[in-house]
Parts: C-alpha cells; sequence; structure tokens
C-alpha cells in the first residue's frame, strides 16, 4: 500500500471504487492528483453516474460559495471561515504534495 492524495491505494489495483473517488475529489479539484491517479479518477467518473453527478454538486457549490461577497456574511460566520482557512493553509504546508502531483 502506499498513501496517495491522503488515501491508502493498492498499487497494483487499476480502479478505484466509489469511496476513494470520493475522498480525492478536492485534490482533483485542485489539481492536486498525480498524472496516474488522475487518469484511474477519470476513468471511474466516465463509468460511475453517481460520482460524476457527485462531482458536478462539488462544482455547484464551490462556483455558489464562490459568490458569496464578504459583506454577505455574519461577522462571526467570517470570523470562523477565517480560522479554518488558517488551519487548511497551515495543513497543506507540512504536508507533502501527492505522488506525480502537478505544481
Amino acid at each position: 500500500m502506499r498513501l496517495v492524495a491522503g488515501v491508502r491505494h493498492c498499487v497494483d489495483r487499476r480502479r478505484l471504487v466509489c469511496r476513494e473517488v470520493v475522498e480525492l475529489m478536492t485534490d482533483h479539484l485542485e489539481g492536486a492528483l498525480g498524472r496516474r491517479v488522475r487518469r484511474r479518477f477519470e476513468a471511474h467518473l466516465a463509468a460511475c453516474a453517481a460520482c460524476a453527478a457527485y462531482l458536478a454538486q462539488m462544482r455547484a457549490t464551490v462556483a455558489a460559495v464562490a459568490r458569496v461577497q464578504r459583506h454577505d456574511l455574519p461577522g462571526a460566520v467570517r470570523d470562523e471561515l477565517a480560522v479554518l482557512a488558517r488551519r487548511r493553509r497551515a495543513l497543506r504546508a507540512v504536508r507533502p504534495p501527492p505522488a506525480g502531483a502537478t505544481p
């Protein structure tokens, strides 16, 4: 086994299962999957309508959140989002990139 983007994968297995695809969604959306994992990810999406729909929902959510303006949120929500963003940046700074990830 090896760790790819925080998910354990069997090196000799060719196909990803739905659970693995869901765990890789964020890395996929951020362009952080290596070429080999990305091909397996995309092959799974081509054959799995449920995972393809889930990815479409994720993209719609990201687009909707991107339209929210800072002044639309209550101060407490802005503060909590700032804390979460700092934590995420800190985790990304110490987490090594996935094998074969694009810079």
